[in-house]
């Protein structure tokens, strides 16, 4: 394989993580499509209680979308790792040199020549030093563990050696009315205020207790309606991050740095200011 087919395949595989960025976006809007939440209420024997459940047709296949993430951001670490091997000369070194080569991922400034030394071997001196300029490490201190490139590795090494990543839904809005008829109006006004507590303000399952009430007069009929809308994400250092705008995030960001990296030393600026990372 050529040097230029070798950096096409570093854009070959941005191109995948792409698509698999939008086959997630499609599952997660069919989903959405098919299984909208609706109202079920059961009113207790006795009729003095009743609860009130959400009902879905489908629960969000989480497993499904957590490995199409995981491919996605695998595809992603992976273009960076195939961009230096294509700038390198492979065939000055050795076997077991040969399986170092990969973009690092520094954080300590202290640590990068010695990775360098290791990971970029026979990589030329202005490619490496673009590489490092694109190091978590230049940022100030504080910001460097919310570096765009230390998240994608982060993520990448959990998914493949340790834990799958577990995408979940979270709601971005919910609304519920519901309406307790009694048999007479003074038992209507005998339940005012209404006696009711709140399970969940948003279940994401088949099933799930929205809320709990109770009544002094026996219920006549309960009715009412649910509407709920979901963003399906990830929860990174405790935080929810949802899937679409991580991997549009870190897809811009290794797309930066491989444009980067990967032009000419006349075209790539100087100083040491990082390759702009995405929030999170």
């Amino acid at each position: 394989m050529s040097d230029g087919a070798r950096v096409e395949w570093c854009g070959a595989k941005i191109a995948r993580a792409q698509q698999h960025r939008h086959d997630l976006v499609g599952r997660i809007t069919a989903w959405a499509g098919t299984s909208r939440p609706h109202f079920e209420a059961s009113i207790a024997e006795d009729r003095l209680s009743y609860e009130v459940r959400v009902r879905m047709l489908h629960s969000p296949p989480l497993e499904e979308w957590s490995l199409i993430l995981g491919d996605a951001l695998h595809n992603l670490r992976s273009a960076l790792d195939v961009l230096v091997w294509a700038l390198a000369q492979p065939a000055s070194l050795s076997g077991g040199q040969q399986q170092r080569v990969m973009w690092p991922v520094v954080v300590d400034p202290e640590k990068w020549a010695d990775v360098a030394s290791r990971s970029l071997a026979s990589v030329p001196a202005d490619v490496v030093e673009r590489i490092r300029r694109c190091q978590p490490f230049n940022r100030p201190e504080a910001e460097r563990d919310r570096d765009g490139l230390l998240l994608l590795h982060r993520l990448d090494i959990k998914d493949k050696h340790r834990l799958s990543l577990s995408a979940r839904v979270q709601p971005t809005s919910a609304a519920v009315e519901q309406s307790v008829e009694f048999h007479d109006e003074a038992a209507a006004a005998r339940n005012v205020p209404p006696d009711v507590t709140i399970v969940s303000e948003a279940p994401t399952a088949d099933g799930a207790i929205l809320l709990r009430g109770w009544t002094v007069d026996p219920i006549k009929k309960i009715k009412g309606r649910v509407d709920l809308s979901y963003q399906a994400g990830i929860s990174i250092d405790d935080n929810f991050t949802g899937v679409v705008d991580l991997l549009d995030g870190l897809g811009g960001h290794v797309t930066q740095a491989v444009q980067y990296v990967a032009s000419s030393p006349d075209d790539a600026t100087g100083g040491d200011e990082p390759v702009t990372a995405p929030g999170r």
